[in-house]
């Protein structure tokens, strides 16, 4: 990692935004450049987990740039405020140990 000063650094002593940043760069590089047949689709499960608030808004543009590269995107999360970066919302409710669907 490099800071504003170019300072280079280990990534393990990188914030949660930019270890999930970076590992999930790693992951979506692998998969375009391999060769075998792939879906279009990215499914992220509670990815955001170790990002702060403050740079969980820093997110938006990151999803930006994955709408670019598939045709659709899965983000499970319990983090209300990422309801901003989708374009359909499906909420899973349990009540009675009964579990529906709902889109909003």
């Amino acid at each position: 990692l490099k800071d504003e000063n170019g300072t280079t650094r280990q990534l393990k002593s990188g914030s949660g935004f930019e270890r999930t940043i970076c590992a999930l760069s790693i992951r979506i590089i692998l998969a375009k450049i391999n060769s075998l047949s792939k879906p279009d689709i990215l499914i992220l499960d509670e990815i955001l987990g170790k990002v702060s608030e403050e740079n969980l808004m820093l997110m938006d543009g990151f999803f930006q740039k994955l709408r670019t590269m598939f045709s659709s995107i899965l983000l499970i999360t319990h983090n209300s405020q990422c309801k901003d970066f989708a374009d359909s919302i499906l909420s899973i409710e349990k009540i009675n140990n009964i579990s529906s669907i709902r889109m909003n």
